[in-house]
């Protein structure tokens, strides 16, 4: 829990002009968050220092590798200072020590970054951060998933932000794009961890696989590194649509130098995103260096969107960083989604001052473009350069070293003159620094799927079912992948099946105000498909046209896709009902068997656009229901709804593993009832004693558990009135069971209420924190006498959880313009001299 932390305190005589002149020192050295969000073609870095004193070191970078120099043949090109990037608070000091990146696929993005201990410094023990969130507008860094601080035993289900930890830390992150998930490997346990967002942008273990089954016990619990052989570090996922997404990672069966080969896992994953255990394979054993036959552990998997497999070894020395032993390898997808363990390339990078045949890589790899223009905004060839970390890297004429990262021509990545087609970045731009040996992390390149055809769309995602007067709909979405033109209309025109047995599109236009621009996602659009052909197990096959905004070529772009109708006499519904109780939302409902085939289980999700769970998902019948049968009644638990939500409810039947017909429904879930919060808080900053109110402004609240790790309940959100007063309603609470209160606000200190925690009663629960102890270590500041009042403390305009030199800096750098935002800490609409003097005084 936040308690206000004094660092330092200025001389009141020179303390201005020594702010001013650190923050111009940090300026000369690397750029503030200007480039935010990320673009296309940045790449995201991480890196180490083995400075114990180095706090402000940016253990996160975006490195602007957009733009390279042009190739120099013979020579190789060191790029000196290329753009990079940083945020608020990606310090050492606040994220310690990091490794692997995660890049979702929001507009902008969101990335993630996990603890590493590969450096084998020895983590704070009071950092409970395991996996870090950095926000697409803001680029702050906040806690996503947090440490148990114990070895086990795993965890997940509704509110479970946490992990198992005792300091080895995660191995790698990847994100499922098509389930809009996380994926962590946990070197504690040997677990691979599936996460999603809940929504207040923080973590929730949705599931956690072990894959026990490759020939090891399961985790025994023991606390520090799981055994070799059990030990999971690098991981990637592929998949072109939501039902073929395989998760690959590494099994980190020896160290390096030592005998014996890595190797390469994967599992399926179903279409709603959750592991599917018995597919649990083993893809290939990596080839080991000879003569010894060893090799290094991946620590990280990237995959073209074409689908070859990018991996990167790291140099390890039992748990800690080594050098000079590893690879980096890519293995071809062949025709039938398969990598051969023979048919690996083996790619030079860092290979000029390489010690033997080893190569330098760091473990951080990822394709780029072949070329970005951020001029222009373009990005092309796909995947034709490939990036990666590295000690050792390069020798630039002037002399020095590079270790950072090299970009290579992917053509000419595995030639021994691969040098003439690289340009290589020193992460800190100091290639005179003698001890930056090992410290590269890993690196992931922001990008997207724009080079198979940049001037069309493409199909998101679509599904058919039928309504319930048993007409075909099809329902879709798109994506403008042109980079410069808006598209207006859609038209759909079914080429077969031709007449008599002939179906029709209704509508067969779709005009799209406002238009739709470009690299964007449409709303998801519905038609109805009728005429004699449109019966159970037709193939629709169709011309999807798109009419550009402002341009005189009609139907320029199209594309072509075909869909297999269903069943429309799946089940009728002989009873169905949602309701609630205890505030969780249950599906009760009763069919009866409308197909010919005897049916062994059925399965529930919901296709909308918000994340919505089934528990169970799949339910299981013994013995079979055979045709024309009535199901046994059954009720599922409904994960991820509120009262008022319509939510499509898609119920499929199987015979064995053969899909006989799905059907679908909508559903508004009915209200539930609530717990009150009555709160009563002031904002130091924003108060005034004259009036005894304040300037409003917004807050969010958050419910968590009375115990460690003191997991988030639910998160409310609302305006803190200018006398101090807030209503909010909570839905996933129970009465009588003590919970924190944290009070969030975006330039306030973090605030928790008293210990043992507060409870609802009847529904209700009026709290305040007017009283200094009211909250948890007394951490509210005084800001009136009469009335006695307290007020939360204000100065973190970094949200860090303390105030210092950084937040001093913001404000300043604010004053200078005169801007709002979070730097006005009373709330007078411009940042100045009266918010800097709130600040400093609260240092």
């Amino acid at each position: 829990m936040n308690k206000r932390k004094l660092p330092f305190r200025l001389p009141v005589s020179t303390g201005m002009w020594t702010v001013f002149s650190v923050f111009i020192f940090l300026c000369v050295l690397i750029s503030d968050a200007n480039s935010q969000p990320l673009k296309l073609g940045q790449s995201v870095v991480t890196s180490y220092t083995f400075d114990d004193t180095g706090m402000v070191y940016n253990v996160v970078r975006v490195i602007d590798i957009r733009n390279h120099p042009p190739f120099t043949v013979a020579a190789g090109t060191y790029w000196n200072a290329p753009p990079q990037y940083v945020g608020p608070n990606w310090t050492r000091k606040r994220m310690r020590d990091v490794y692997g990146i995660a890049i979702d696929n929001e507009t902008p993005p969101n990335f993630f970054i996990s603890s590493t201990s590969v450096n084998c410094d020895t983590p704070d023990p009071n950092d409970s951060a395991l996996i870090y969130r950095i926000d697409a507008n803001t680029w702050l860094a906040t806690t996503y998933i947090f440490t148990t601080f114990a070895p086990g035993p795993p965890a997940s289900g509704n509110g479970v932000s946490t992990m198992p930890n005792t300091g080895p830390r995660i191995g790698n992150i990847c994100y499922d794009n098509f389930h809009k998930q996380l994926f962590a490997t946990n070197l504690e346990d040997g677990i691979i961890y599936r996460i999603k967002d809940n929504g207040f942008g923080v973590g929730n273990v949705e599931e956690y696989f072990d894959p026990s089954t490759l020939g090891f016990n399961p985790d025994d619990g023991t606390a520090g590194f799981a055994p070799f052989g059990e030990r999971l570090w690098g991981i990637g996922s592929y998949g072109t649509n939501s039902n073929d997404v395989k998760v690959y990672f590494s099994r980190w069966v020896t160290s390096s130098y030592v005998t014996g080969v890595n190797e390469i896992w994967s599992v399926n994953l179903s279409g709603t995103g959750n592991f599917i255990p018995s597919t649990l394979a083993k893809v290939f054993a990596i080839d080991g260096i000879v003569p010894n036959d060893w090799s290094s552990p991946v620590a990280d998997i990237e995959f073209s969107f074409k689908g070859d497999m990018l991996l990167g070894e790291r140099s390890m020395s039992n748990n800690c960083s080594a050098a000079h032993a590893s690879r980096i390898l890519e293995y071809p997808r062949d025709i039938s989604g398969n990598y051969n363990a023979a048919s690996y390339i083996l790619h030079n990078m860092g290979m000029l001052f390489n010690y033997g045949i080893f190569p330098n890589s760091t473990g951080g790899v990822d394709y780029d473009y072949g070329f970005s223009d951020s001029t222009n905004n373009t990005n092309i060839d796909c995947d034709s350069t490939i990036v990666g970390t590295g000690d050792y890297l390069f020798m630039p004429s002037g002399g020095g070293l590079v270790y950072g990262v090299q970009a290579t021509s992917r053509s000419n990545a595995w030639t021994n003159n691969s040098q003439n087609y690289s340009d290589y970045v020193d992460i800190n731009n100091n290639i005179f620094t003698s001890n930056d040996k090992t410290t590269p992390g890993d690196i992931d390149v922001y990008r997207k799927d724009l080079c198979s055809n940049t001037t069309c769309i493409k199909i998101v995602s679509d599904t058919t079912y039928c309504d319930s007067t048993g007409t075909y709909i099809y329902q879709f979405q798109v994506f403008n992948n042109s980079p410069t033109r808006s598209i207006e209309q859609l038209e759909i025109g079914v080429d077969s099946p031709q007449p008599p047995n002939y179906v029709v599109a209704i509508p067969s236009n779709i005009n799209i105000t406002p238009a739709l621009p470009p690299r964007s996602a449409s709303q998801v659009y519905k038609i109805k498909l009728i005429g004699p052909g449109a019966v159970a197990y037709a193939e629709v096959c169709y011309t999807l046209s798109a009419q550009y905004l402002h341009t005189d070529c009609p139907w320029c772009c199209f594309i072509e896709n075909c869909i297999k109708l269903p069943i429309c006499s799946c089940a009728e519904v002989l009873k169905d009902s949602i309701y609630c109780q205890n505030d969780q939302y249950y599906y009760n409902f009763t069919l009866q068997n409308g197909t010919q085939y005897t049916v062994t289980k059925i399965q529930l999700t919901s296709p909308g656009s918000t994340p919505i769970t089934f528990i169970p998902q799949i339910i299981h019948f013994t013995p079979p229901i055979s045709p024309g049968q009535n199901f046994p009644n059954q009720t599922a638990l409904i994960i991820g709804g509120v009262a008022g939500q319509t939510i499509p409810v898609k119920i499929k039947l199987f015979s064995n593993d053969f899909e006989c017909c799905y059907f679908e429904l909508m559903y508004t879930l009915p209200p539930c009832d609530t717990l009150h919060l009555n709160l009563k808080s002031f904002i130091e900053g924003r108060y005034d004693p004259s009036t005894n109110t304040m300037v409003g402004d917004n807050i969010q609240v958050e419910l968590r558990n009375s115990y460690s790790p003191y997991s988030l309940v639910e998160s409310a959100s609302g305006y803190l009135s200018g006398s101090g007063t807030i209503s909010l309603e909570f839905y996933n609470a129970v009465n009588e069971t003590n919970y924190y209160l944290v009070v969030r606000n975006s330039n306030s200190l973090e605030t928790w209420s008293k210990s043992p925690g507060q409870s609802f009663s009847g529904d209700v629960m009026n709290f305040d924190f007017l009283s200094n102890t009211q909250a948890y270590g007394n951490n509210l500041r005084l800001i009136d006498s009469s009335p006695l009042r307290y007020g939360l403390i204000s100065g973190d305009v970094n949200q860090d959880g303390v105030i210092d030199l950084a937040d001093i800096v913001r404000i300043l750098n604010d004053s200078k313009s005169f801007d709002t935002g979070v730097s006005d800490l009373n709330g007078d609409g411009v940042t100045n001299l009266a918010d800097l003097t709130i600040a400093y005084n609260n240092v």
